[in-house]
């Protein structure tokens, strides 16, 4: 979990915590929010909730783009 890793950062190398972020943290993040669907009426925000969790490990950059890729179409599909 992100607290966990968090922890890390004082122990890893920041090039490994580089890498960690990308080959596991990320695709999970991305597996989260793929299937987040926007829905007004009853949004469940666990998906949405779940990233911001994890916005102290990956770079603001990297959650901008789960944003740009996840969340923003569909969100601007929802508001068309």
């Amino acid at each position: 979990n992100h607290e966990l890793v968090s922890s890390w950062r004082t122990i890893l190398p920041s090039a490994e915590l580089v890498v960690l972020v990308e080959r596991i943290i990320m695709p999970a993040l991305e597996g989260t929010l793929s299937p987040l669907l926007i829905d007004p009426a009853d949004q469940d925000i666990q998906a949405l909730t779940t990233l911001s969790r994890w916005t102290g490990v990956i770079r603001t950059s990297r959650a901008a783009t789960l944003l740009h890729r996840w969340v923003f179409p569909k969100l601007q599909k929802c508001l068309s």
